[in-house]
């Protein structure tokens, strides 16, 4: 499993994004979908009650291997997910958990308020490094497929300052 951070600016941008035509929304919290404008407003009404913080869109993709595609079924996936959310500190907050199926490997987009319920800031300090180790983590826990390291790397394919 790998996750990965994306920094979104709008939540109308982020929410239309996760939408598409070929997903399937498998949990939401505090947002009303299928409606993007409803769930947009649902977001945007929240992160009133924090005007200071700028950045309140989170948005982050689990992608999984394609061996692990069998084994992830939309309860799994959901599951796996708030399991995450948990690790990472998002509580107590809006989100929207989306399945996409325009990709050969599973994944799904998690959209979240960083502002939470009673108006407190969803830390992002040190998102990446957190991320990280909760996949890993949770990829051996869930005994998903765990892609070879760096011995794996095509040297010949890289180009510099790769």
């Amino acid at each position: 499993m790998i996750g990965k951070v994306i920094s979104g600016g709008s939540f109308g941008g982020t929410v239309g994004y996760v939408m598409k035509e070929q997903s399937r929304v498998l949990e939401a919290r505090g947002v009303e979908p299928p409606g993007v404008r409803e769930m947009v407003e649902d977001f945007e009404d929240q992160a009133r009650l924090n005007p200071r913080l700028q950045q309140n869109v989170g948005h982050i993709s689990l992608s999984f291997s394609p061996e692990d595609a069998p084994k992830l079924t939309d309860e799994r996936m959901t599951q796996i997910a708030r399991e995450y959310m948990q690790k990472m500190g998002i509580t107590d907050t809006q989100y929207l958990l989306v399945r996409h199926l325009d990709q050969p490997h599973p994944h799904c987009h998690l959209v979240y308020n960083r502002v939470g319920d009673h108006g407190q800031t969803i830390s992002d300090r040190n998102i990446k490094l957190r991320n990280a180790k909760v996949c890993r983590e949770l990829t051996e826990r869930f005994g998903l497929h765990l892609a070879p390291g760096k011995e794996a790397v095509w040297r010949e394919r890289l180009r510099e300052p790769d």
